[in-house]
C-alpha cells in the first residue's frame, strides 16, 4: 500500500531531474526549455516551446503532463497581452489545442492573481501541476508561495496507511514537490525549508517523514 501510495505522489509531477546548470539551452528538450523558460523569457521562445511540445506528441504520450502544460501556457498569456493570437497561429496538434483552450477558459473563469494567489483552488495533484506550469512560465514566487500556504493550512491525517484520505496525497504531493523543485529553482527553495509536515528531527523529505510516520503508527 505504502508503495502505491508513493507512486501517486510522484505521478502528478512533470519534471524533477536538474539539468539547467549542466547543459547549453539548445540542448534540452522541449519539456525541460518549458522547465526553465523563466530564467530567460522570450515571447518568440515561448511560441517555439508550445510548438516542439506539440510536435513531441508528449500531451497524447504522457497524460500527466496535460496539465503543466496548461499552466505554461496560462503563464504566457498571463504575462503577455495579444498574444493568443498569436498562439492560436500556430500549426499545433488537437490535444495542444485543447490544453490551449483550458488555460483560457481558466483565464476566464478566474483572474491570473487568483490562480497565482489562492491556495483553495488546489484541490488535486492537477492544481499542483496546474501552478507548477505557470511558475515555469514566469518564475513568480507567489506560486511556492501559495503552495506552502496550502499545505500550512492543512495538515496530513493520523489515519493509519492503508485509510489515508484523497487530500492527504494532496498535500503530501504539495510538500514533495516543493522539495523537488527547490532543488532545480532557487526561488522556491525559500519555501521548501522545514514544512509543516517535516518530523521532529527537521527530516524535510516527505517520503522519507511518510515512512516514519506509518511505522510509528504500525507499532
Amino acid at each position: 500500500m505504502l508503495k502505491k501510495i508513493l507512486s501517486i505522489l510522484l505521478l502528478g509531477i512533470l519534471l524533477v531531474k536538474p539539468v539547467y546548470a549542466n547543459t547549453t539551452e539548445s540542448s534540452l528538450n522541449p519539456d525541460e526549455m518549458m522547465t526553465y523558460y523563466y530564467k530567460n523569457k522570450d515571447i518568440n521562445k515561448a511560441l517555439n516551446i508550445i510548438q516542439q511540445l506539440s510536435d513531441s506528441k508528449i500531451l497524447e504520450q504522457a497524460k500527466h503532463s496535460f496539465t503543466p502544460v496548461a499552466g505554461f501556457i496560462i503563464g504566457i498569456i498571463g504575462e503577455n497581452e495579444n498574444i493568443e493570437e498569436r498562439i492560436h497561429q500556430l500549426p499545433i496538434s488537437p490535444k495542444m489545442q485543447e490544453c490551449v483552450s483550458v488555460a483560457e477558459k481558466l483565464l476566464k473563469q478566474y483572474s491570473f492573481e487568483v490562480i497565482l494567489t489562492d491556495p483553495d483552488k488546489i484541490q488535486d495533484e492537477r492544481g499542483l501541476d496546474l501552478l507548477w506550469g505557470v511558475f515555469f512560465a514566469t518564475g513568480n514566487p507567489k506560486v511556492p508561495e501559495t503552495i506552502r500556504a496550502f499545505v500550512e493550512k492543512n495538515k496530513i491525517s493520523k489515519a493509519p496507511v492503508g485509510q489515508k484520505t484523497r487530500q492527504d496525497l494532496v498535500i503530501m504531493s504539495a510538500i514533495w514537490s516543493l522539495e523537488s523543485n527547490a532543488k532545480q529553482h532557487d526561488v522556491v527553495a525559500p519555501f521548501a525549508k522545514f514544512p509543516p509536515q517535516s518530523d521532529n528531527m527537521g527530516d524535510r523529505n516527505i517520503i522519507t517523514f511518510y515512512k516514519k510516520a506509518t511505522q510509528k503508527r504500525s507499532k
